[in-house]
C-alpha cells in the first residue's frame, strides 16, 4: 500500500464534500503521522495542509521538505511551530541567511551545521538561544587541520547544560584549557571530538574532565595524542559501551584491557 492510498490526493469535487473537523483534532491526528508521510498528507485539503506543517519536527537532512519548498522556508518558518531538529549542512552556501530569518526559532533539540557557521556570531547565537538542545553537532566538509572548533566557541558552549550529545570537529589549536569547561556536561552521553593526527594542541590531560562525564556510553577521541596512562583512565567510565581512540605507543595493554570489559 503506498502513501497515497492512504492519503489520496483531494480534488475540488472532493474538497467540498470533505465534513470539517476541530481544528485540535487535525493536529491531534498529524502529530501520529510519520515525519515522511507528512508531505503526502499535506496536499488533501487546506485543513490537513496546516496541520501537517505543524506537525513537521525536522528539516534538513533526513527531513522532508523538497529543494523548492525549501527556498520558501524563511518566509514560512512560523508555520512550523513544532521544529525539534534542524540540519544545516544541506545549503551550505545559503546556510547564513537562512539563519537570519530562523531566529525566532528556539524550542530545538537537535541541531547540525559546519563549523564555520556555528563560530560566526549568528551562529552562536542561534545555538545558544536553543533552551533545550540536547544534540549539537559542528563537523566539516574536508579534512583540514587549521579549520576546526576553536577555544572562544567551547568556552561558550560549556554552559548548555542539556546536551546529551556532542559532536565537533575541533581545530589543532584547541587547548586542554577549553575543553576544561566541559566537566559541567553531567547529561553528555554520547562526546566526540575529534582532531587532526598532527600537532594536535590538547592532550590526555583532559582526560581527568571526561572521567566526570559518568553518562557517558561513548567517547571517541580520535587523533588525541593519548597514552598508556589516559587510556585506563577510561575505567573509571563505568557506562561506556563503544571507545574511539588513536593511541601513542605504549597503551595496547590498557586497550586490551578494555576490550575485556566490552567498553570498545
Amino acid at each position: 500500500m503506498s502513501v497515497q492510498d492512504v492519503y489520496p490526493v483531494v480534488t475540488p469535487e472532493s474538497a467540498a464534500q470533505e465534513p470539517h473537523l476541530p481544528v485540535a483534532l487535525y493536529k491531534l491526528v498529524a502529530q501520529m503521522v510519520s515525519q515522511d508521510d507528512l508531505p503526502a498528507l499535506r496536499l488533501t485539503s487546506k485543513e490537513w495542509h496546516d496541520a501537517a506543517n505543524a506537525a513537521v519536527q525536522r528539516i534538513g537532512k533526513g527531513g522532508w521538505l523538497t529543494k523548492l519548498q525549501l527556498q520558501y522556508l524563511p518566509k514560512a518558518v512560523h508555520k512550523f511551530s513544532g521544529i525539534s531538529s534542524l540540519d544545516l549542512t544541506f545549503l551550505a552556501e545559503a546556510a547564513q541567511d537562512l539563519l537570519k530569518r530562523l531566529l525566532s526559532v528556539s524550542r530545538l533539540q537537535a541541531l547540525t551545521m559546519y563549523f564555520t557557521l556555528a563560530q560566526l556570531p549568528i551562529g552562536l547565537q542561534f545555538i545558544l538561544q536553543q533552551r533545550h538542545l540536547t544534540s549539537l553537532t559542528a563537523n566539516s566538509l574536508e579534512y583540514d587541520p587549521e579549520a576546526g572548533i576553536r577555544d572562544s566557541f567551547l568556552h561558550s558552549i560549556a554552559c548548555i547544560e542539556s546536551l546529551v550529545e556532542l559532536d565537533l570537529h575541533l581545530s589543532d589549536s584547541v587547548t586542554n584549557a577549553a575543553i576544561s569547561g566541559f566537566s559541567g556536561l553531567t547529561n553528555l552521553q554520547s562526546l566526540r571530538l575529534p582532531v587532526s593526527k598532527h600537532g594536535a594542541g590538547v592532550t590526555g590531560r583532559s582526560m581527568t574532565v571526561f572521567t566526570a562525564l559518568s553518562k557517558l556510553t561513548h567517547l571517541s577521541l580520535e587523533g588525541w595524542p593519548l597514552k598508556d596512562t589516559h587510556v585506563a583512565m577510561m575505567t573509571r567510565l563505568t557506562e561506556l559501551q563503544k571507545i574511539d581512540i588513536t593511541c601513542v605507543n605504549p597503551c595496547l595493554p590498557y586497550a586490551s584491557c578494555l576490550c575485556c570489559n566490552s567498553r570498545t
